[in-house]
């Protein structure tokens, strides 16, 4: 137990400070880099939309004219709209290989091959001439129609021993048919926002976006993107206030600053989640982990960029974590504790005919926690707790015009390959920041899924290990740069075509716990040697969108890639790499 535990952080513990947004971008028009946390505004903004958001807008496009809601709302005093979207995902790709128990078998791969998932969001927006908005957003399904026989798309290890609790693999949302099932209702925003004279209240359920999304993301991205596909979103219930001092105290005319503080309880993100969620919501109501957050944020806006600082201190406090001695099930509580730093900035600026944006955001996390346990992180006071020291950046350009577009993203996650010190030191973007669609998306985020399964062989330890569970990816990008530049060709009137290239490395060896524990040395999944060249992957495709009426859209896209793996998934002592990787994937959806 306590020589698998280090891995459970140790692969997947980040800070995902949660937050709120409710609405899509409203426009092509490129989405503003930082958003503060239920920010003052003076005009309300406008009502939410999912069309697409490029870093860049393009150039030859007008300005869009605000056309009224296709479903109003009026209640009272209060007047509004109300906002749906249906999105459809279906894609086909071989069976990843996953790894293997021993040298001498054969190598695991997941069984199943073709996939069909959808999402349907609703949500609205009232305010009155008082100065108060009402907001509301839910996903109603979410997920996969089906799984593999016995329910998983990769099923679990046996049942542990002395009753402890299965952990999970994966998502529900990925590895489970919750697209059938009411469990994946997920409630997104229920807040209400009072403007005054010194700033703006909020209070409620939500979710929000900071810089580019790559420490936290409400996960509401365009659903005509060109290759990523956002499903969870970091919600929380939250007491926020912000306001505009300089403009207080000088007029009009001051620097547009704005300031934000709050308190946060998470109701659901990467490292903590309040309610458990079962397939029969038999205990839907139980509670699960405890995670409270303060926040503070400065943002600063002028004229062609935008600069942004959050900071937030969070405090997770997990159940009774099984161990397994004698026979019996004895509990330890669990908590971590940790700051995170989050700075952005981005600048926008016209070179002719072309519109060009700069956009970066780095995130630093400091913190600790006794959630893991070895020989030096023995899980008492002080000294006894594993330090957590992470960091991570995204840097993203792009250039516009009436036909071509040119997008690059660079980014970095730090990594940690010593499951036995006492750092944790693995970075993890948010989950629903899309960086290519097959190698953190598909291929490692199901080769950590069956890490967790390994993990947690009875015959490697009696009980698994507290936080095992989150040494699953779920496609969340970790201990890797990477650089991603994509070309866009604008073809008709609503239809374009697209093209990218992801190159990365790991900054630390690719291990795998369970066979770095059997082997003694820092070992791949297939059982040898740990090594840093993630690959290659080429993606292309075509989207098509329209309006079908003033204001309901359509959008339909097909897109195919291929991933070509690195000396990071050497399978055999002769050096031979795992299989390439190809996947086509098919896109509809609707919204107004």
């Amino acid at each position: 137990l306590r020589r698998t535990a280090p891995y459970a952080l140790a692969a997947a513990l980040l800070l995902s400070s949660s937050g709120t947004s409710a609405q899509e971008a409203a426009s092509p028009k490129a989405a503003p880099a930082i958003e503060a946390p239920a920010p003052f505004a003076p005009v309300p903004a406008p009502l939410p939309s999912p069309a697409a958001a490029p870093v860049v807008a393009s150039a030859a496009a007008p300005a869009a004219k605000a056309e009224p809601p296709l479903v109003p709302l009026s209640v009272g005093s209060f007047t509004g709209a109300l906002h749906a979207s249906y999105r459809l995902l279906g894609w086909a790709q071989p069976g990843v290989q996953l790894g293997r128990r021993d040298t001498t078998d054969p190598i695991d791969t997941l069984g199943k091959k073709t996939f069909l998932e959808h999402r349907l969001r609703v949500g609205g927006e009232l305010r009155n001439t008082d100065g108060v908005d009402l907001r509301f957003e839910a996903d109603i399904l979410n997920g996969l129609f089906a799984a593999l026989p016995g329910g998983y798309v990769l099923a679990p290890q046996a049942v542990p021993q002395g009753g402890a609790p299965q952990p999970l693999l994966a998502d529900p949302l990925r590895n489970q048919a919750w697209g059938v099932n009411p469990s994946s209702f997920a409630l997104r925003e229920l807040a209400v926002r009072w403007r005054g004279s010194a700033g703006q209240l909020a209070f409620g359920t939500t979710t929000f976006s900071f810089g580019q999304g790559m420490l936290t993301s409400p996960a509401n991205g365009p659903v005509d993107a060109e290759a990523g596909d956002q499903r969870f979103g970091d919600r929380v219930v939250r007491l926020a206030f912000s306001t505009r001092p300089l403009v207080k105290m000088m007029g009009p005319d001051a620097p547009d600053l704005t300031v934000a503080i709050g308190a946060d309880l998470v109701l659901q993100d990467s490292t903590a989640t309040l309610f458990r969620r079962f397939a029969d919501w038999s205990d839907k109501g139980a509670i699960q982990d405890k995670g409270f957050g303060g926040l503070l944020a400065l943002i600063h806006k002028a004229e062609g960029r935008e600069l942004g600082l959050f900071i937030t201190r969070r405090k997770v406090i997990s159940p009774d974590s099984p161990v397994l001695l004698q026979g019996t099930t004895l509990p330890f509580s669990t908590d971590l504790s940790v700051w995170a730093f989050d700075a952005a900035a981005k600048v926008e600026h016209k070179l002719g005919p072309l519109d060009a944006a700069l956009a970066a955001e780095g995130a630093l996390v400091l913190g600790d926690t006794n959630r893991v346990r070895n020989a030096t992180c023995t899980g008492g006071a002080g000294q006894g707790r594993c330090k957590i020291l992470q960091g991570g950046a995204v840097v993203r350009g792009g250039l516009e015009g009436a036909l071509l577009g040119v997008d690059l993203l660079v980014g970095f996650a730090s990594g940690d390959a010593d499951p036995f010190d006492d750092q944790i030191n693995n970075f993890k973007l948010s989950r629903d920041f899309p960086v290519g669609m097959i190698l953190f998306d598909q291929v490692l985020a199901w080769q950590s899924a069956s890490a967790v399964r390994r993990a947690t062989d009875p015959l490697l330890s009696n009980a698994p290990a507290p936080g095992i569970d989150l040494l699953s990816t779920n496609g969340a990008v970790t201990n890797a740069l990477f650089v991603q530049p994509t070309l866009k060709v604008k073809v008709a009137e609503g239809l374009q075509l697209w093209g990218s290239v992801l190159w990365a490395i790991a900054p630390q060896p690719v291990a795998d716990p369970y066979w770095t524990l059997k082997s003694g040395a820092i070992t791949n999944a297939f059982g040898q040697p740990a090594g840093k060249g993630y690959g290659v992957e080429l993606d292309a495709g075509v989207n098509y969108k329209r309006a079908l009426t003033p204001g309901l859209n359509a959008h339909a896209g097909l897109a195919g890639g291929v991933f070509l793996p690195g000396d990071a998934f050497v399978v055999d002592a002769a050096g031979t790499k795992m299989d390439a990787v190809a996947r086509v994937k098919a896109r509809a959806a609707v919204w107004f």
